[in-house]
């Protein structure tokens, strides 16, 4: 599938349109297009061009499609007690946007982002960088210690399109900054991809790292992570990727014990 076949497929979308239409202020379709192009061109402009990027993926939120996203939305019956949601790798903050559009409470919501220039991206995409309550913070959350930072512990953490991103000796530092920034019986959940087997691949110098679904849930259950929720989906191989390896999204949700 191209770029223009994606960015009519997202216009199909009536969810986005409504979102951009009454967030962002844009009803126009030709708008909207050349709107996108330009904060994609200027993403483009900085670090890999990963495929969130390249086919549009940034301008609409995927935590609303998961099966967790429900129950995120219910607590923000709690109002003034809902818990901070912590969103890993926001990128352009578009999930975070998503999820305040319906309801959550703005300044409940944080932003962790390594490079600057997506959450700069974010605020021009979204056209609200002089109103937007959401807390967003550019840290390296593999440098960063509890005595450096100013991330606060949160009620749930979620990360989208990340984990898979990692090496296995990354992971396991990944989910012990998730522990240490998780207060106890908050839930982490996310999306990434899996395989059937843990393994790496490596094409023309990229590696990706795919941990097993088996040996994912072993590591959360190590971690004293219950109640661990699953939810596999099929997914589009790239063409460099090992024909005979199975991979799959997988969306999850636990509680830390």
């Amino acid at each position: 599938m191209d770029q223009e076949q994606v960015t009519l497929q997202v216009l199909d979308d009536l969810a986005v349109r409504q979102f951009y239409t009454h967030y962002v202020g844009i009803d126009n379709e030709d708008e909207l297009v050349r709107h996108w192009q330009t904060i994609r061109s200027r993403l483009s402009e900085y670090g890999p061009l990963y495929k969130c990027i390249n086919y549009y993926k940034f301008v609409k939120s995927r935590l609303s499609s998961r099966f967790y996203y429900h129950e995120l939305l219910d607590m923000k019956k709690q109002g003034n007690q809902a818990p901070i949601v912590m969103d890993l790798g926001c990128c352009t903050g578009t999930d975070l946007r998503k999820l305040m559009f319906d309801g959550y409470p703005g300044d409940k919501l944080f932003g962790i982002e390594l490079n600057q220039h997506y959450i700069d991206c974010g605020y021009d995409l979204f056209r609200d960088r002089q109103q937007c309550p959401i807390t967003f913070i550019t840290e390296d959350i593999f440098t960063i210690t509890p005595h450096t930072t100013m991330i606060p512990r949160a009620g749930v953490i979620y990360t989208g399109s990340m984990i898979h991103l990692f090496s296995f000796d990354q992971l396991y530092h990944f989910i012990e900054f998730i522990i240490t920034h998780l207060i106890p019986g908050g839930l982490f959940m996310g999306t990434h991809v899996v395989g059937d087997i843990t393994t790496s691949i490596t094409r023309r110098g990229n590696t990706k790292h795919f941990i097993g679904m088996q040996d994912f849930k072993d590591v959360l259950e190590r971690h004293q992570f219950v109640d661990i929720k699953f939810c596999k989906e099929p997914r589009q191989k790239d063409p460099d990727e090992d024909i005979m390896l199975n991979t799959y999204w997988l969306s999850f949700q636990c509680r830390l014990g």
